[in-house]
């Protein structure tokens, strides 16, 4: 019997695979797809108790932060002249907005330079199967930033933004993950307040996760 999950990772990585031919070429679709054929990789869980939250100041100005929930709000931000750089991938944006996915967009002068994916509930779209107790907890995933403004308070404050507003939905922490060979989002994560709370080693093959195993603290 077909496994329903794996179908949605592969519609959902198909369509990835068209925004990308669409926004960045077949070259880099034929990079992500060697990379996809067999990764493995240690991850380190991440943990932020909304109990005290700081608000990061930002090193940019004249920003909007905008929080999308559905693709009649996504359309009307680019309907209102608010842009994506290919960077970002704006078919990708599109149409992996789910129910119960909230993206929170950082813009300056209407331009994307930061955007932070937030799953408040149970997501076929969550990129590692990490148990979380979703009446108390969200998990944050897909964090980018534009290259031109990294370093200058971009995830720390928006961080800040989700904390916020998780805690005004009556959650008391959120989870993220970060590979351990990332040094930069393990940098950033710390920064914006989470503390360690495990570990995570995986196999991923043709995108689909065959392994994974999990080591909490208490």
């Amino acid at each position: 019997m077909e496994n329903p999950k794996k179908r949605s990772q592969l519609s959902l990585h198909l369509t990835n695979a068209n925004g990308i031919i669409n926004q960045k070429g077949l070259i880099n679709l034929i990079m992500r797809f060697i990379y996809g054929l067999i990764h493995l990789d240690k991850s380190i869980i991440f943990k932020k108790e909304l109990d005290n939250i700081l608000i990061y100041p930002l090193k940019i100005q004249k920003t909007e932060l905008k929080i999308v929930s559905s693709k009649n709000d996504f359309s009307n931000l680019l309907l209102k002249g608010y842009k994506i750089s290919p960077f970002f991938n704006e078919y990708e944006l599109s149409e992996n907005i789910k129910k119960n996915q909230i993206l929170f967009l950082l813009f300056t002068k209407k331009q994307l330079i930061h955007k932070t994916w937030v799953l408040t509930n149970q997501s076929d779209t969550m990129d590692m199967p990490l148990k979380v107790d979703w009446d108390t907890q969200a998990y944050i995933q897909l964090v980018e930033t534009h290259p031109d403004y990294r370093n200058l308070g971009a995830y720390t404050y928006v961080s800040s933004m989700v904390f916020e507003y998780l805690k005004k939905q009556g959650k008391k922490s959120c989870l993220c993950i970060a590979s351990k060979n990332n040094l930069a989002s393990i940098k950033s994560d710390l920064n914006a307040g989470y503390k360690k709370y495990g570990e995570g080693s995986y196999i991923r093959i043709f995108y689909f996760l065959e392994y994974w195993k999990t080591t909490l603290k208490n």
